[in-house]
């Protein structure tokens, strides 16, 4: 956990931690010859990862405690979905 606080302050990573390793990946259906059938997937190194895990955790209890968010955002909040202002919609067209 030190660790981590020490890199927090000044803001800056070590360079080595800002590696990743690029895997291409075929694309299903189409020909794996031509590389533009191929996307792309970072894999950084584990620790960065853990640090990138943490600052999303603080981020979303923080936005989430002091009620940041509005009530519409529905898409990446835990216990809601996008799909809530579909049903939304849907119940409000009898209403008319």
């Amino acid at each position: 956990m030190g660790t981590f606080n020490y890199i927090w302050t000044p803001g800056s990573l070590p360079s080595s931690w800002k590696d990743a390793t690029v895997v291409p990946i075929a694309k299903s259906g189409k020909d794996s010859t031509d590389p533009a059938n191929y996307r792309p997937i970072s894999l950084p190194s584990c620790i960065c990862r853990t640090l990138k895990r943490m600052i999303n955790d603080r981020l979303v209890w923080f936005s989430e405690s002091n009620s940041l968010l509005t009530n519409f955002q529905c898409g990446f909040r835990q216990g809601r979905s996008t799909i809530d202002h579909l049903v939304q919609l849907e119940s409000s067209k009898g209403l008319n």
